[in-house]
């Protein structure tokens, strides 16, 4: 099993909303122990941008950004200067 960032779950985790998201957390459970999985993880930076990502992965000299989306998914990419998910 790899090692988890929290250890375990959150409890929001339980919330419907994040079907999907427990579902990942479920599979990455079946990952080795060279693993390391962090579990919305954020960012605040001095600019202004506050970031958030589901899951990040870490073995050896790589790192996984996984963000989980579940139900029906729309991308936007002319919102701007990033990319706009919107989640029904």
């Amino acid at each position: 099993m790899p090692h988890f960032h929290p250890i375990a779950p959150p409890h929001f985790l339980s919330e419907r909303m994040r079907d999907a998201e427990r579902a990942v957390w479920e599979v990455f459970q079946q990952l080795d122990y060279s693993w390391h999985v962090f579990y919305s993880a954020r960012e605040n930076s001095g600019s202004g941008w506050d970031r958030e990502v589901d899951f990040i992965l870490i073995r050896l000299n790589r790192i996984f950004y996984c963000e989980v989306k579940g139900g029906i998914v729309v991308v936007d990419q002319r919102a701007g200067p990033g990319v706009t998910w919107a989640h029904f």
